[in-house]
């Protein structure tokens, strides 16, 4: 009998593999008989030292591939196809792990998810999922809609009312938008979404710009209507003369010509640079090594976002450039990581490109080495055996 079988549900998430491994690695560093359920590649992409994969032999009948229809509504009616299939699989996968542990951690709560699988769990176990953010359960304020849809409906009250669902959660400020919608505080688990592992040799230090003077500002990662780099790029424009490069890196969304407008926004600028592409682990963590500063542009959303963009190059040791609300906010003031700005503001965008500029990124190293010191992995795993043994005691 194991203690804990994780799996991931989200079948085309294998960026959430990474956090399935930390968890998996909290649990057993905590004391619990761990193993990883091959539901979704997990035994390809989820390996961990002295962690068991348990095979599965339920097989999943849905094309995992991205959706063949041209059109927006055949993509649909595709992609609902898809979850149903994967809704009576993941039935059988909980029909065959139930027995053989006391607690599942099924991945990342999200709306789009399946969700009838949930009545499958029985009510002596308890069930696990990593919560992003709380807008997923409160998503349809964000689409401007007067109620709730029926699926958010559906999962906000199974969530809600059922005492055997808890919930990781990466930092303060996300766990307290959860309490606020009613969840209780043993049903929520912090674990920081990122963790620094000493023995990896990773140091954190802010490095001098290059000899020329030039301040290298870096923005990274899928680039959609919501984060809107494009603001950026205008205020960037309108400064004129600066000694700034300014690297957009990452494949931009063809959604409402956002591509399209980067491309004209970018035309005819030698400062900016722009690297169109997914980029591979390496090519990633080579930018974010070599940039004075990283610049965070996200739209905001109902709900504190976790951007593990922005841990990474803290973790790196680079100051970041972000929105004045949470969760940069409160980490940007706790902590003195980076400058804010106003992002509905341009002149306020401009000063904060003119103060990066102006300011050695070294000024915040010390500042980010005490950040970081919270997510070395002894730190963190002393907190999360404290907390989850606590969420467990509270018995259905």
């Amino acid at each position: 009998m194991w203690d804990f079988i994780l799996f991931e549900t989200l079948y085309n998430s294998i960026n959430h593999c990474t956090d399935l491994c930390n968890i998996a690695r909290l649990l057993r560093d905590s004391g619990y008989h761990v193993a990883i359920a091959d539901v979704f590649h997990e035994a390809e992409y989820c390996r961990v030292e002295g962690i068991p994969h348990v095979k599965v032999g339920a097989k999943c009948k849905a094309s995992l591939r991205p959706s063949s229809a041209r059109t927006s509504v055949g993509r649909y009616y595709e992609n609902l196809k898809n979850r149903y299939i994967i809704d009576r699989y993941l039935c059988e996968v909980v029909d065959e792990l139930a027995p053989i542990t006391k607690y599942l951690y099924a991945g990342t709560m999200m709306i789009g998810m399946p969700f009838m699988w949930l009545k499958k769990i029985p009510k002596d176990k308890i069930v696990f999922f990593w919560g992003l953010r709380s807008y997923y359960l409160t998503y349809y304020k964000r689409l401007h809609l007067k109620y709730e849809t029926f699926s958010s409906k559906i999962i906000s009250n199974y969530y809600l009312h059922n005492s055997n669902v808890r919930l990781f959660v990466s930092d303060e400020i996300i766990r307290k938008e959860f309490i606020e919608l009613g969840f209780q505080p043993w049903q929520l688990v912090l674990r920081p979404e990122r963790v620094l592992d000493k023995c990896s040799g990773k140091s954190v230090g802010c490095e001098k710009k290059d000899q020329d003077g030039i301040c290298n500002i870096l923005c990274i990662g899928s680039l959609r209507p919501q984060k809107r780099v494009d603001l950026c790029m205008q205020a960037l424009n309108e400064l004129g003369d600066i000694d700034i490069l300014f690297t957009i890196a990452g494949k931009a969304s063809e959604e409402h010509g956002y591509s399209k407008r980067l491309s004209e926004l970018i035309n005819g600028h030698n400062n900016i640079k722009r690297v169109d592409k997914r980029l591979s682990d390496e090519e990633y963590n080579l930018l974010i090594n070599s940039c004075d500063y990283l610049l965070l542009c996200d739209e905001k959303q109902l709900s504190s976002v976790t951007n593990g963009t922005m841990s990474e190059a803290l973790l790196a040791g680079k100051p970041i450039i972000a929105p004045d609300y949470d969760p940069y906010q409160t980490i940007v003031n706790k902590y003195g990581v980076g400058i804010l700005y106003d992002i509905n503001d341009p002149g306020s965008i401009q000063k904060a490109l003119v103060k990066a500029e102006n300011t050695d990124p070294k000024v915040f190293k010390n500042d980010i080495n005490q950040f970081v010191s919270r997510l070395e992995y002894p730190s963190v795993l002393k907190e999360f055996k404290s907390e989850i043994d606590i969420s467990l005691k509270h018995r259905i």
